[in-house]
């Protein structure tokens, strides 16, 4: 079983460097009362070869820009404009094709990168509430589905629409494309 409070030295072979020869990259132990996170090159020891002390800021500031420094070199697949899914049965192959992608994903980084799960657990929302929808109410799934698709072909409705929802939902009303009317009735409840 893993110590979650002590992390051991990780090294990753370097393919080219400036300088010419092969190094290591090395994240040094790791333990609750230490105050930097040591990164090597070369070495098993900071005071050897070159090494760097980030402070935990620092660690999860380089850590983020590694990650989208990889994502700029090696990005996920992206929608053309005009290629939106319009159709129930059209956003839910997008979406499972999208958490497929982003599986794959998640294997490849640290567990502390939670918006990617986050992400994941987002689509799944959707595939099944569409495929639900779609079962129960076709009609209104088809409807739904080309509302989502303007939305995600727009791009800037969709600050409109929850900008909308965030107000309706605050004030007690009901939330969606076309929610169902509502008088503005105060409604006391009591318990027994």
């Amino acid at each position: 079983m893993p110590d979650n409070n002590r992390f051991g030295t990780e090294s990753w072979p370097v393919a080219e460097s400036l300088t010419g020869g092969r190094r290591d990259v090395k994240l040094l132990d790791t333990v609750p009362n230490d105050t930097n996170i040591w990164l090597a090159v070369g070495a098993e020891d900071p005071n050897d070869g070159v090494a760097v002390g980030l402070e935990p800021g620092q660690a999860r500031s380089v850590a983020y820009g590694l990650l989208r420094r990889a994502d700029l070199i090696d990005p996920a697949p992206r929608r053309k404009p005009g290629e939106v899914p319009a159709t129930p049965t059209a956003i839910i192959t997008e979406f499972l094709r999208q958490t497929r992608e982003v599986s794959k994903r998640i294997l490849d980084v640290d567990p502390e990168h939670q918006h990617l799960i986050r992400h994941l657990c987002d689509e799944f929302a959707v595939i099944a509430l569409m495929a639900e929808l779609e079962q129960v109410a076709p009609e209104r799934a088809a409807k739904v589905a080309e509302r989502l698709a303007d939305a995600w072909e727009d791009g800037g409705s969709i600050d409109e629409f929850l900008f909308e929802w965030r107000q309706a939902h605050a004030a007690g009303r009901p939330v969606g494309f076309n929610p169902p009317p509502v008088l503005p009735l105060d409604i006391a409840r009591t318990t027994t």
